[in-house]
């Protein structure tokens, strides 16, 4: 949760409040799932994402805070986010200088889980840049009633015990596997596979903090996921170093051996690399140092 505390130490109390009414409101929430004979997990359905918005907006209520469920930007059709998904405000009494909340919220389900982190990543990213938006670019209520503080808050509901997205990585080995038919030299399907595999995914996740961030903590959400696509990218990795002559390789290192040094050096250059372009060529480097050609 994204917060700003002022000098008379507001915050604390505020931060307390605020996770009073989500606490509430998921409890609410997890009592009405337990009876919707998995209504709310129906796939890439949005019914739980507005059921979060509900029920902590009703918490917010009874706290005897105002409300503002899909509270509009200014009429732009044509650039980004129209609307917050809720806004609320922690003392209406004091409206014209209110501390408000922002709150976004997102289900996960089993199969759409690559799908959601995507979407995370955005809603995250829209909460931490309250404070670095100019005034056209704000909702209309920050225009009208500008703000003493603001807080954002991201709900994430897993409606059900998540297990590893295996769609993922298959998809990625589909993908190498219909690029590599096209690709005559191994070195050249080598580097195809780093490509596909290792490259296209970097500067998404490294286009904010935010996505670093939340990416980070995905390992820890789905490392089963993470662990599974690693093991599937060394298997597409052996397959092509089979495809070189005898003596290729440094003597004693089988393709499998071959296949997981490379793929644990290119992790960890990753984290060094600050654009896709670098890493890239970090990447045709240690192919070369490998690979005798």
């Amino acid at each position: 949760m994204q917060n700003s505390v002022d000098a008379n130490g507001f915050g604390a109390h505020e931060l307390d409040l605020i996770e009073a009414f989500i606490r509430a409101g998921a409890t609410r929430l997890f009592s009405q799932f337990e009876k919707s004979s998995g209504y709310l997990s129906l796939g890439d359905s949005q019914i739980a994402e507005a059921a979060i918005v509900i029920h902590v907006a009703s918490s917010a209520l009874k706290g005897g805070h105002t409300v503002w469920p899909e509270s509009p930007f200014r009429d732009r059709p044509d650039e980004g986010t129209k609307h917050l998904d809720l806004l609320i405000d922690l003392n209406p009494d004091e409206y014209e200088t209110p501390v408000l909340v922002t709150v976004e919220g997102k289900a996960v389900s089993e199969g759409f889980v690559t799908k959601k982190i995507r979407e995370i990543v955005r809603d995250y990213g829209r909460v931490c840049e309250w404070n670095r938006l100019n005034r056209g670019d704000v909702p209309i209520f920050f225009v009208l009633n500008d703000p003493r503080r603001v807080y954002g808050g991201l709900v994430v509901l897993c409606t059900e015990n998540l297990g590893p997205d295996r769609e993922l990585a298959r998809g990625i080995s589909e993908e190498v596997t219909r690029g590599l038919e096209s690709i005559k030299s191994p070195i050249e399907k080598l580097k195809y596979v780093c490509e596909v595999w290792m490259v296209r995914s970097f500067d998404w996740m490294n286009e904010s903090p935010e996505a670093r961030e939340v990416f980070e903590s995905s390992h820890e959400f789905a490392g089963e996921a993470v662990n599974e696509s690693l093991a599937v990218f060394e298997r597409d990795l052996a397959s092509i170093m089979e495809l070189f002559p005898k003596g290729t390789l440094p003597k004693g290192i089988s393709h499998a051996h071959a296949a997981h040094l490379l793929a644990g050096s290119i992790m960890g250059i990753k984290k060094t690399c600050k654009t896709s372009d670098e890493l890239r060529k970090e990447i045709h480097a240690l192919i070369t140092m490998m690979i005798r050609v």
